[in-house]
């Protein structure tokens, strides 16, 4: 098996950040020699170098000699690659097994506020480090959580107990607390309340209409030995486990009664997962996410009396303290990181684990991409468009309200990684916490690379027991250029019977206006 570290520079603004080839390959090694030699031993060139960049490194930009300077800023991984960095014990069997804090499994679970616990620093971690160092039996190890003191705490601006391991979306909440939750409500919803079957459930999630994004992470069957299983997974990819939290409302939600006290649960989890993949936040997003999250985990308790809460709930107590200091935690997921990693999963199975050939090859095809504008982190004009043909610009120009020339109208058009499709919706504005939608009629493509969409405009209702936006009253007909849309996503307008057959889509975020 191979371990792979990436890095990113934290200057990019986000989407050129998220860009495959803007993560770039630092270390690539067999598993066998990080058990071999430690993790240590592995960081050790990087640490190196780093330190070199604290204290600045002169180059030679265009003639001029300039000093860069540069810091480690924050780990984003899975929790066991996290707690291997940090020097922490790699697995939950630990006394005190959070590594932002110093929790044991009793009191995680009955107290979801973090400021009920106390949390690691750098000062206490230095004296544990010390009494671990001293304990020969392995005690004091086991007690505090601790392997040894990472190797990352020499750097100057750096340290593992500051937050910097941020928790991770993907782990904990998609792949964790999501899949824990949803699999328990079904089991509630089939097994005990009888309100539907599992062939049922699989039929309409196999059969119900998706966008195009969408349909790439339609979940899987889920089989009755998976949700009869002891463990807490329903075997789906974390992307495939987001969608179905998504759409689980629109599935099934006819069937469930309003006052399903766990329904009720599942939706204000669905509402914790809103804030934490919200596009923008504030530190009151934050106050009110610990307070939304440490309910959800009392209910929780009442409500499944025989479940535990795993680590990863017990982590998600963390995350808003980390949006107030890092920011968007959905910016430091490892979910792009895992599509990089596709990259060398796929070459070593023609090639083998080689690990200098697979290093090799990646470099050579990073080179490439410097080589191709369009491929470099802050190349603006990532634009690509469906067929089509050319427009009459008199009647833009008139619409516009301004001379244009050069227009092609296209049915779809991909701009920074976002998809717009005839027919699907854009987010224009927002308006007492709904968002004001135009329904795309036409696209336009002006020189080459201006983005413009006629759309209708239409209100919109929101239908909690559903989690779906319903379109109401259409306000007029108008064209928006890509830059001015509220968010930069486009939704599936699906037909559903809600309140009746209407058209409704769904947001996997929370809407709200930032300052």
């Amino acid at each position: 098996m191979l371990g792979s570290f990436y890095f990113t520079l934290g200057n990019l603004p986000p989407k050129y950040r998220s860009r495959l080839a803007s993560i770039q390959l630092l270390v690539l090694v067999k598993s066998i020699h990080v058990s071999k030699y430690g993790m240590d031993a592995v960081m050790e060139p990087f640490i190196s170098d780093l330190k070199k960049l604290e204290k600045g490194v002169e180059f030679i930009v265009r003639g001029t000699k300039r000093k860069f300077y540069g810091i480690f800023a924050i780990v984003s991984a899975d929790n066991l690659g996290s707690l291997a960095l940090g020097g922490f014990k790699e697995s939950c069997s630990a006394e005190k097994m959070c590594r932002q804090c110093m929790t044991t499994r009793p009191e995680s679970q009955k107290k979801f506020l973090e400021v009920n616990f106390e949390l690691r620093t750098a000062e206490n971690h230095k004296d544990q480090c010390a009494l671990v160092e001293a304990d020969k039996t392995g005690k004091r190890s086991k007690e505090y959580g601790i392997n040894r003191d990472s190797s990352l705490n020499t750097l100057a601006y750096f340290h593992v107990c500051n937050g910097s391991l941020v928790p991770d979306i993907m782990h904990d909440v998609l792949e964790g607390a999501l899949q824990y939750e949803v699999k328990l409500i079904l089991q509630h919803m089939i097994y005990e309340e009888n309100y539907f079957t599992l062939d049922k459930i699989n039929s309409r999630l196999e059969n119900l209409e998706l966008g195009s994004i969408e349909s790439k992470s339609r979940p899987t069957p889920i089989s009755s030995n998976t949700l009869n299983s002891d463990g807490s997974s329903l075997r789906q990819n974390a992307s495939q486990m987001w969608l179905l939290g998504c759409i689980l409302p629109i599935a099934v939600g006819e069937y469930v009664p309003d006052d399903d006290e766990r329904w009720a649960l599942f939706l204000q989890l669905m509402d914790v997962m809103d804030i934490l993949l919200v596009p923008c936040t504030s530190e009151n997003h934050a106050i009110y996410l610990a307070t939304l999250i440490s309910d959800h985990h009392h209910e929780f308790t009442k409500l499944y009396s025989d479940a535990n809460i795993l680590p990863k709930q017990h982590f998600m107590i963390h995350m808003p303290r980390m949006m107030t200091q890092f920011g968007l935690l959905v910016r430091h997921w490892t979910m792009r990181f895992e599509a990089k990693h596709s990259y060398f999963k796929q070459l070593a199975q023609s090639m083998g684990n080689f690990v200098n050939i697979l290093a090799m090859r990646h470099q050579l095809y990073q080179s490439y991409l410097n080589i191709d504008r369009q491929h470099l982190p802050g190349w603006e004009h990532n634009l690509e468009s469906g067929p089509g043909s050319v427009a009459n610009s008199d009647v833009i120009s008139d619409q516009l309200e301004f001379p244009v020339s050069n227009v092609f109208s296209c049915k779809w058009v991909k701009i920074d990684g976002n998809e717009y499709k005839l027919g699907a919706g854009v987010i224009l504005d927002v308006n007492h916490d709904l968002p004001i939608v135009g329904v795309i009629q036409d696209i336009y493509i002006i020189n080459g690379d201006k983005i413009f969409f006629n759309v209708n405009q239409f209100s919109t209702s929101y239908e909690p027991h559903y989690r779906t936006y319903i379109l109401e009253d259409k306000i007029c007909s108008r064209i928006i250029g890509y830059p001015d849309l509220f968010i930069y996503i486009a939704v599936h307008i699906r037909k559903l019977r809600v309140t009746d057959f209407s058209d409704v889509f769904i947001l996997p975020f929370a809407l709200c206006v930032c300052d």
